[in-house]
């Protein structure tokens, strides 16, 4: 009997103690977050949040690259970094997780950036968080979808040093040149004539016909130049129907005084319209 309760302890010892192996080497790979994802330069804060590290280390790091960059190869390519332990270039305590407060200085262009976790004073990356965007300014658009012809309104807040030729373009979605503008004006005369300088305001801005329908972009430049204060929202372009339906679906009929009229194309657009009166035979009403 001692033989077998001896078995049947190793045994349970074999399978609980290989569960609790396998369940133990299944660890959630580190994470690494950022908040928010629009911040101003020079005023803003955001908060890096990270977990999971198994076997962390006092000089675990984070830098703060822009969104496409990729090299490890050797210190420099990060705009700046600190230790995860300490929130500073002095290293701290280990942490497994933990968070920081950081202050984005004037020092960052506008563009979209992300936070990278190494191990260790090393190369070996950890983690890598969502993108977030550094603006020196603010600018909105209404309505997010217009039919050509018609009014946007272009808003903007924020600017730390508005200057009379402040400028927004208009461009598609994807275009990063400058230069290759759809439209623009000065923001502090909603016109191509320099006005007053304007830290907020905002413009009326028509649709033109010569738009094709698509995404579009707004972007607020500094004073002349192509040095931008921020990559504003899009908005997208719509063209308005040729025309428009009077009935529907195709073949519906309808009384007419003492006749009836049939829903059809009678026309040279394409639309739908009511036939002229036919009327109803004797043994119709």
């Amino acid at each position: 009997m001692k033989t077998e309760g001896l078995k049947l302890a190793i045994a349970f010892l074999l399978f609980f103690g290989s569960a609790f192996f396998i369940i133990s080497g299944c660890r959630a790979a580190p994470t690494i977050s950022v908040s928010p994802t629009t911040v101003l330069t020079d005023r803003g804060t955001i908060t890096i949040s990270w977990s999971g590290i198994s076997s962390p280390s006092v000089r675990d790091w984070i830098g703060i690259f822009q969104e496409n960059e990729t090299d490890t190869d050797s210190m420099g390519n990060e705009w700046d970094w600190f230790y995860a332990g300490s929130c500073t270039q002095t290293p701290g305590s280990a942490k497994s997780s933990g968070s920081c407060s950081y202050s984005v200085t004037n020092l960052y262009d506008v563009e979209y950036y992300k936070v990278r976790l190494f191990s260790d004073d090393g190369f070996e990356e950890l983690a890598s968080s969502n993108v977030f965007q550094i603006n020196a300014a603010t600018v909105n658009v209404t309505p997010s979808s217009v039919i050509k012809g018609n009014v946007i309104t272009v808003s903007w807040s924020d600017i730390l040093q508005p200057k009379g030729k402040d400028w927004i373009g208009i461009y598609k979605k994807n275009e990063w040149n400058p230069n290759n503008d759809k439209g623009w004006f000065y923001a502090g005369s909603c016109t191509q004539t320099s006005g007053a300088a304007k830290a907020s305001g905002s413009c009326a801005y028509t649709i033109q016909e010569s738009y094709k329908a698509g995404e579009y972009r707004i972007d607020l430049f500094a004073n002349d130049t192509n040095d931008v204060l921020t990559y504003g929202p899009s908005f997208v372009v719509t063209v308005a129907p040729s025309c428009q339906n009077d009935c529907s679906p195709l073949g519906l009929t309808q009384c007419n005084g003492s006749g009836f009229q049939t829903c059809g194309n009678y026309d040279s657009d394409s639309c739908l319209e009511w036939s002229t009166d036919t009327p109803c035979g004797v043994s119709q009403n």
